[in-house]
């Protein structure tokens, strides 16, 4: 199953930076927003990891969240990748974002995961275009908007034949198409639909566009 580790961004945050994007992106041809129920900071990627070792990543996992302190941090600025994606910036206790995230990667390592090997710079994928194009307009349409602060969660996520599927792991008992909430220790599982309603009632799919 392909695996990644994140930091889960609470529903009023999603639903505030939504309806900063429906009214302030412009249409672009070939850019799609992410689905914005999922929306979150990636710590690391793992790519195919064999169900058989995710019980005892899960726990190495946990072990490693909890020796870091409780993140503060707000959405801020804007930027892109290579005029195919658009994302929402990270402020606040950004050092402590980096470390976190190297923690998660020597867990990965330490399983025998490959790990990508680049500059880590947190943020949030808000869309994504299927050719290059010219985000510079979106990028400034929303740089100058930020959050409240908000101290997110640490969580797993994994992808199997499209969907999204929690695997039981210590502390998670649960099997729901939802996230994997894998520390801090007792914290508890939160259930979700696949899709909810953000604000103003609308409800989000993926791959809606902004308009």
């Amino acid at each position: 199953m392909r695996l990644f580790v994140a930091l889960e961004l609470p529903d009023l945050v999603c639903g505030e930076l939504w309806a900063e994007c429906q009214g302030a992106l412009q249409p672009t041809a070939g850019l799609r927003v992410s689905d914005a129920t999922l929306w979150h900071i990636t710590l690391a990627f793992f790519g195919e990891v064999d169900e058989s070792l995710l019980e005892r990543l899960g726990t190495r996992l946990q072990r490693a969240a909890a020796r870091h302190p409780a993140l503060t941090l707000r959405l801020a600025g804007a930027g892109q990748f290579g005029g195919h994606v658009l994302w929402a910036g990270v402020r606040g206790e950004v050092a402590g974002v980096r470390r976190l995230a190297d923690s998660v990667a020597a867990c990965g390592r330490r399983e025998g995961l490959v790990v990508e090997q680049r500059r880590y710079r947190p943020h949030v994928t808000l869309a994504r275009s299927s050719r290059p194009a010219d985000l510079r307009p979106n990028v400034e349409a929303i740089g100058e908007w930020q959050s409240a602060t908000l101290a997110p969660r640490f969580a797993i996520r994994c992808l199997r034949r499209g969907s999204w599927l929690t695997e039981a792991l210590p502390n998670t008992c649960a099997r729901s198409r939802t996230w994997i909430s894998a520390a801090v220790v007792g914290t508890p599982v939160r259930f979700r639909s696949p899709a909810r309603t953000l604000r103003g009632g609308r409800r989000v799919r993926p791959g809606s566009s902004f308009r």
